[in-house]
């Protein structure tokens, strides 16, 4: 189980611009994670395309573009830590977010607090 806020793009987000917004929030790419399509910030992970991403397991890498991201922590972890990002990255990418109703307040509540 875990506390997460799930993302989806009427347009595919290319991974380059995906790869820049990691890069800036300060996460970092896993190639040892089944999929390779997962990045981690601290105990936070963020997917890009769905988060169950299994098809090019040969390959083991994200792919080219996606519609789909995943902020998460283990239930009740870093949910302030999962808001930052989720607010972030949806402010960013102008995308839907839904989240899990912890996530879901910290983030409404982060957004009132950075105006």
């Amino acid at each position: 189980m875990s506390s997460a806020a799930y993302f989806s793009a009427d347009e595919p987000i290319p991974l380059a611009d995906f790869e820049a917004w990691c890069k800036a929030v300060g996460a970092t790419y896993s190639p040892n994670t089944v999929g390779g399509n997962a990045w981690y910030h601290g105990d936070l992970e963020v997917t890009f395309g769905d988060p169950t991403y299994r098809d090019r397991w040969q390959d083991n890498r994200p792919p080219s573009r996606a519609t789909r991201a995943t902020i998460s922590t283990y239930h009740r972890g870093n949910v302030r830590g999962v808001a930052a990002l989720a607010l972030s990255f949806w402010v960013g990418f102008h995308v839907a977010m839904k989240a899990d109703p912890e996530v879901k307040h910290a983030v409404l509540r982060a957004a009132v607090n950075t105006g």
